[in-house]
Parts: structure tokens; sequence; C-alpha cells
């Protein structure tokens, strides 16, 4: 029964070993993949798209999630791509991790930048609608929306416009320092924004709880849940 035991006990040891290993790599994988959820440029592209599905009257609950599934696949993708192709493709790494580098910073740049011009109409929109509400006008359809909810709009659409640009633009230096390296002022700016940029996710998140409680803080303050 001893010798049983021994060799039960050493036989599952390695195994138990290597599962901690594993455990441990994947509390930490996760941890990383929390810390990459709050990256600026994630926050305002699914925030900026959140907000235009809500005005069309849609129920964008799974834009996060299939904004992961979109950028896991990116990424699982292209690291299988650089596995087969590190053999053939060892002489140009260089030239490939600058265009992947202008590509990879570009696109989503671009498309923050895009959704942030087209959330500009919906915060006129809702300015509009606000303005006959407050008038008074008649058009069908808008007293139907309070004006807790407007004024709640507006300030948030605000927001996400304003973080949108601004995070666009951040990108945009960074690509420029990191490529074009251009001296004076413009360099030095472009170098200390990226240098701090892993702190500005959590400040739009900070900035976003901010906004809810200036929201909700009028919307009791000034009575609007009587209109």
């Amino acid at each position: 029964m001893r010798i049983s035991t021994r060799k039960f006990t050493g036989l599952h040891s390695p195994i138990v070993l290597l599962a901690g290993l594993l455990l441990g790599t994947a509390v930490l994988a996760y941890g990383f993949g929390l810390r990459h959820a709050v990256d600026a440029d994630h926050i305002a592209a699914i925030d900026n798209v959140t907000r235009k599905l809500m005005h069309e009257g849609q129920r964008p609950v799974t834009a996060g999630l299939y904004f992961s599934l979109g950028h896991s696949t990116i990424v699982g993708a292209l690291t299988v791509l650089t596995v087969l192709g590190t053999g053939m493709m060892r002489h140009h790494l260089g030239h490939l991790k600058i265009i992947g580098g202008v590509i990879g910073t570009s696109v989503p740049t671009l498309f923050l930048l895009a959704i942030a011009a087209v959330n500009v109409t919906v915060l006129a929109d809702t300015w509009r609608h606000l303005h006959e509400v407050s008038s008074g006008a008649q058009t069908a359809g808008v007293l139907d929306t309070p004006v807790r909810k407007l004024h709640y709009n507006l300030s948030i659409t605000t927001l996400s416009v304003g973080v949108a640009v601004i995070v666009g633009g951040i990108e945009t230096l960074g690509l420029i320092g990191r490529y074009l390296q251009p001296a004076g002022a413009l360099g030095e700016l472009a170098h200390t924004l990226t240098r701090h940029s892993a702190a500005l996710g959590s400040g739009i998140a900070a900035m976003f709880l901010f906004g809810w409680l200036v929201s909700f803080a009028l919307y009791r303050l000034r009575r609007y849940q009587t209109a």
C-alpha cells in the first residue's frame, strides 16, 4: 500500500506542478488582459459606437463583446502568421515591424476620428431636440423624450466626441513621434503623451463616471424628474 501511494504521488507531482504553473500564467494573462481593456482607444471606440447605435434606437449590449472578439481574432491571426512566416521573412522583419506599426496605429485612429465625426451629427440632433422642447415647439416625437434624457445624452455624447478626438490626436502624435521623430516642441509633446498614454484609459473611465455623477446631480437639483 505504501509503494502504491508513493508511485501515485511521484506520478502526479509533475502534473500538479505543471497545473500550478499554467494556472499562474493564466491569472497573469488575465490580469494583463484587464489592464489592456482600459486602453484609451478601446474605451473611446466602444463608447462612441454605443452612442451611435443608441441614437438609432438599438440596444448595443454586445458592442464590447464583438469588439473583443474582433480584436482577439486579429491578434490570434497575426500571431499565427508571424510564427509561420518568421523563417521566410526573418531578413525583412525590421521593415514589416515598421509597416505593421503604422497600419496598426493608423486604422484605429482613423476609425476613432470617423466615429467622432458621425457622433457630431448625433450631438447636433440632440441639441436641436432640446432646443425644441425648451421653446415649446410641437415637433412630432420630440415632446415624447424627457428633458432629463436629452440633457444626459447631450453631456455624455459631448464627452464621447471629445474623448475620441483627444485619443485620436494623441495616437496621431505618437505615430509622428515614433516614425518621423520631429525635433523641437512637437517631438517633445509626442514623446510625453506616448510615455503617459497608459494612464489615459483610467482617466477616461474616471471622466465618464464624473460626467454621470454631474448629470445625476443636475437631474436632482433642477428637478428634471418632473419634466
